[in-house]
């Protein structure tokens, strides 16, 4: 079974592109996802960053209502990519989750405390 579940905050905002001859929506963002070991001085936070891709209309969603910081919960499956370096040659490979849930679990943060963009002062 291949199935990942993970909670994290955007590192970055929604990239989008259309691709194939029906040009389908495709999404790539990343997350970070904390985790906590306890160490000798207490606790200890370590980030872990995660490259999502998703397909489709929730492709689209997430490029409308997700950006930088806003706080996700992710299903899908974990997928090894691999291409070759074209500077070097060399083969490259990193695991990427395929994201067939796409949950927002915040609110999108208003430009002003207000609500309303800010209008310069």
């Amino acid at each position: 079974m291949n199935k990942v579940t993970l909670l994290g905050n955007l590192t970055r905002d929604v990239e989008i592109r259309y691709v194939g001859e029906d040009k389908k929506p495709l999404a790539k963002f990343a997350i970070a996802v904390n985790e906590y070991r306890a160490d000798k001085n207490g606790d200890a936070r370590e980030a872990m960053f995660i490259d999502v891709t998703v397909f489709g209309r929730a492709a689209e969603t997430a490029h409308q209502y997700l950006a930088k910081g806003r706080k996700v919960l992710i299903g899908g499956k974990l997928t090894l990519e691999r291409w070759t370096n074209q500077e070097d040659g060399k083969p490259r490979s990193k695991h990427v989750v395929i994201a067939d849930e796409v949950h927002f679990l915040d609110s999108p943060k208003a430009a002003g405390e207000d609500g309303r963009e800010d209008e310069g002062e």
